[in-house]
C-alpha cells in the first residue's frame, strides 16, 4: 500500500513551495510606488519597438534572468495593456519588441471584449495603474473573416462571432473583396466602444484622463503596426 505524508508535513511542504514560487502580496506594486510610465511615453516605446520589429532590427530587450528576479521581487509596472487577437501570427510582445514586465496582454479571437477581457483590463488600470490601453487587430483575421462570411458556429464560438456583427454591418455595402479588411478596422473601433459601454471603471478612468485608449492594426505582410490615433 502506498504511504502518504502526514497532513502536517504535507501542509508545511506546500507552504514552503508557495513561498518560493508565489508572490509576496507586500511586494506588489499595488501598495508601492505608482507606475512610472505615462500614456505618451508608453506609446512612444511601442511605436519604436514596432518599427524595430518591422525593419528586422529587434533588440529583444529585458529578457535576462536578472529582470525576472527584479519583477518577482518588486512587482510589475507595465507600460501598457494590450487587448489583442489570439492569432499565433501576431504575438504581442514580439511585434512590439518588448520584454518581461513591459506589457499586460489580454487576448481573444478577433480582439473582442467579453467579460473576462474587460475584467482583466480593469485590473490593469485599477491595480497596476497602466496609463495606456491598445486594442490591436490584425489583417487577415480569421474571426473577422468568418463573421463577414456569415459563419454559423455553435456554442461559445458563435457568441464570439456575434460580438463582431456590428463591424460586419458597417462594411456590408463595400465591394466583397474589401469587406474583411475594412471590418478589421471597424472591429477595433467596436471593441473600444464595447470596453467603455461595459466598464464604468474604464469609462471613468478615460474621462478623468488617467488612461488613454488607442486602436491599432498589425499588418501580417509588412509587419508594421498602424496606430489609429484619431479613429
Amino acid at each position: 500500500m502506498k504511504k502518504f505524508l502526514p497532513l502536517s508535513i504535507f501542509c508545511a511542504s506546500l507552504f514552503l513551495i508557495l513561498g518560493v514560487l508565489g508572490s509576496d502580496p507586500a511586494k506588489t506594486n499595488e501598495e508601492g510606488p505608482a507606475n512610472p510610465h505615462t500614456a505618451a511615453s508608453a506609446l512612444a516605446d511601442l511605436q519604436a519597438g514596432s518599427q524595430r520589429f518591422a525593419s528586422n532590427q529587434s533588440l529583444h530587450p529585458r529578457l535576462e534572468k536578472e529582470i525576472s528576479a527584479k519583477l518577482s521581487a518588486e512587482g510589475q509596472f507595465p507600460r501598457a495593456a494590450v487587448l489583442a487577437c489570439s492569432d499565433s501570427r501576431a504575438p504581442v510582445e514580439i511585434i512590439f519588441d518588448m520584454g518581461l514586465g513591459d506589457l499586460f496582454t489580454v487576448r481573444a479571437a478577433g480582439a473582442v471584449a467579453g467579460p473576462d477581457q474587460v475584467g482583466s483590463l480593469e485590473y490593469a488600470v485599477e491595480h497596476l495603474n497602466v496609463p495606456l490601453i491598445i486594442v490591436l487587430g490584425h489583417t487577415k483575421c480569421g474571426a473577422v473573416s468568418a463573421a463577414v462570411a456569415g459563419a454559423q458556429e455553435p456554442g461559445a464560438l458563435g457568441g464570439l462571432l456575434a460580438r463582431l456583427e456590428p463591424a460586419v454591418q458597417a462594411v456590408k455595402n463595400l465591394p466583397a473583396q474589401h469587406q474583411a479588411g475594412a471590418a478589421v478596422v471597424e472591429a477595433v473601433d467596436l471593441t473600444i466602444g464595447d470596453l467603455l459601454k461595459q466598464s464604468p471603471v474604464l469609462s471613468h478612468a478615460l474621462q478623468e484622463e488617467k488612461i488613454k485608449i488607442i486602436g491599432a492594426v498589425y499588418n501580417l505582410d509588412s509587419r508594421q503596426v498602424f496606430f489609429r490615433l484619431n479613429p
